[in-house]
């Protein structure tokens, strides 16, 4: 399983940071939306794990679903960003009314299938509208990187420090195998981490705003760690997926930069603007 996880951190993370990099900022915005459905896919399969359900009927859902998910994005492309989030908050919701209405096959609780579907367009709409935003700036692809610096190694850190020396667990309903040590451990990497990242690549942060930056952030990312824990305990589901070997799925893989990339984003948007 160690073997599995570090074979494949060691082949797809240099890939996947060279082509945050290099690639044009239409490809990366590309990757992120595939991305970004992956997870909505993802999702999709824990909420629907042993339902008993299947056959063209969840096919026909999924394909709406991903459908569904990928429409304001691609607008969001073709009118240059110009819509506020929160209208993409309403299409999502109409969407997911649509959703609903069209494919819910018993009506005896519909707000429950709604609010499924709704929650899995905000998941996905947290990483993916942000990243968009980051990437329009003028170091948006080192800032970029600054936040998966921060995020992968609090997670690499956290599993590491909690697996040698875990005695006192964390959140033991949620999450039993996280424990105090690992989410200290984690958080102090990405002090050190983003703070020396910071200091030798982005300009006008420094190390003490990077350090800073990357407290807040590590938090946020341990919090959408146990956010996805709750989520995969609630439907007795181990991973998100299988597409990552010793990893799981990448839900499971990003699950904290989803919840620090808006917060990233809202303090990269009051330090512009102040």
């Amino acid at each position: 399983m160690l073997r599995q996880r570090i074979m494949t951190a060691l082949g797809l993370g240099p890939l996947f940071f060279a082509a945050i990099i290099l690639l044009p900022v239409w490809a990366v915005e590309a990757l992120c939306l595939c991305l970004s459905l992956l997870f909505l896919y993802e999702y999709w399969g824990i909420v629907h794990s042993g339902t008993g359900r299947g056959g063209s009927l969840i096919s026909v859902k999924l394909m709406a679903y991903l459908m569904f998910g990928a429409a304001p994005p691609i607008l969001h492309w073709m009118l240059d960003g110009n819509l506020p989030y929160s209208g993409w908050l309403f299409i999502y919701l109409v969407f997911s009314l649509l959703m609903v209405m069209v494919t819910y096959d018993s009506l005896n609780a519909p707000f429950n299938s709604l609010s499924i579907y709704l929650f899995g367009f905000l998941y996905m709409s947290m990483f993916l509208f942000p990243a968009f935003g980051i990437l329009d700036l003028a170091q948006g692809r080192v800032l970029i990187t600054y936040l998966l610096v921060v995020v992968f190694s609090g997670d690499i850190f956290a599993y590491s420090v909690g697996k040698a020396f875990g005695r006192h667990r964390l959140c033991p309903e949620i999450s039993p195998k996280k424990t105090v040590e690992g989410a200290l451990g984690g958080l102090s990497a990405s002090l050190i981490f983003g703070g020396l990242y910071a200091h030798l690549f982005i300009k006008g942060f420094g190390a003490p705003m990077g350090i800073l930056l990357a407290g807040g952030l590590g938090a946020f990312a341990q919090l959408g760690d146990l956010m996805e824990s709750i989520l995969k305990r609630t439907y007795g589901v181990k991973d998100s997926g299988w597409f990552l070997p010793g990893h799981g799925g990448f839900l499971d893989r990003f699950d904290g930069v989803i919840f620090a990339l808006p917060v990233f984003y809202t303090v990269l948007q009051v330090l512009q603007n102040g």
